[in-house]
Parts: structure tokens; sequence; C-alpha cells
């Protein structure tokens, strides 16, 4: 048996008699069983009936363009874009994407890596150095070389490691 919904998704088709003959008997059916609907198939009948005794109307060519023109003027007015909630919105949003840039731009670490004192191999231009925290190959090789020669002393004596004085970098003083 039709559900309820079904029947009542096709009463049009079936007052225009543009089912299929299974589909119609099918509506028909429900509609001899069901009172509710039968209320509603009645109720769309006479609609019908009385939409299709109405005389023509004749309009004019640009009557369809003009008529959804006034729709959508009307929706508009009834949904604007531009609320003074949405402005409001928008605006704070903004503000806080340019305080976040601010933050990010100010509080860049523009420090550069300490380096060896310059030697006539070691030299790096100031605004380079000024510019980027990132040492050329050149630098960053004079710098490891002053290193090399040097006693790893935390691995060969770890006794005379003392613990207790040595603070990670992320450790809190106290």
């Amino acid at each position: 048996m039709m559900s309820c919904d079904t029947a009542k998704r096709m009463l049009s088709d079936y007052i225009e008699r543009t089912l299929s003959p299974d589909d119609f008997s099918s509506v028909e059916e429900h509609l001899m069983r069901c009172p509710d609907c039968k209320h509603i198939f009645e109720d769309v009948a006479y609609l019908t009936e009385k939409l299709r005794s109405l005389p023509l109307v004749q309009t004019t060519e640009e009557f369809d363009t003009q008529l959804r023109l006034r729709i959508s003027d009307e929706f508009m007015m009834e949904h604007p874009l531009i609320t003074k909630k949405n402005l409001t919105f928008g605006l704070s949003g903004a503000a806080l994407i340019a305080v976040i840039a601010f933050f990010i731009v100010t509080t860049m670490n523009t420090n550069t890596v300490p380096m060896a004192p310059p030697s006539s191999d070691n030299v790096m231009n100031q605004t380079q150095q000024m510019a980027s925290p990132i040492i050329s190959n050149r630098a960053l090789k004079t710098a490891a070389s002053n290193f090399s020669g040097k006693k790893d002393t935390i691995r060969q004596e770890p006794q005379k490691l003392d613990r207790d004085k040595i603070k990670l970098v992320d450790q809190e003083k106290h």
C-alpha cells in the first residue's frame, strides 16, 4: 500500500492525469482508504478547477522579466547582504587579522647568529647580516672549524659535570 507522503506528492500528477496507469491506480486506491488524503485531494482538485475557470490575462512581452526583477528586489530588501551586524563582524575580523599580523612582524627574531671574529676569509656584508638570521655557508664552515679542535670534556670526564647547574633553554629560573 502507498504511503500518505507518496500519495500527496503525486496528487498534482493524479489530477492532471499524467501518471502511469499503475501509479494512477495506486493513488486512487490510497484515496479510497485514507480520509485525510482524500480531503486534501478534494481541496487541491477544487482549487485546480477554479484556477482553470479564470479568464486568460494578456501580458506584455517584458512582464516575465519585470516580475522576476521585482521578486529579486523584494528578496534583497528582506535579506540585505550588508547589514549592521555583518559589517561589524567583518570589520572586527579585519582588525583582529591586522593585530595578529602586526604582532608577528614586530616580534620576529632579527638577531644574527654570533660568529667568529671577522677574518680575511670570513667577511659578511653587514646589511646581509642584519636582514637575515641565516648565515652563509662559508661563515658556517668557519664557525664550525673554530670548535673542531677543542675537546669535549663532558663526554671524556662525565664525573666533573654538575647536573644541578645545568639549565635547559625552556626551564624557568628559580
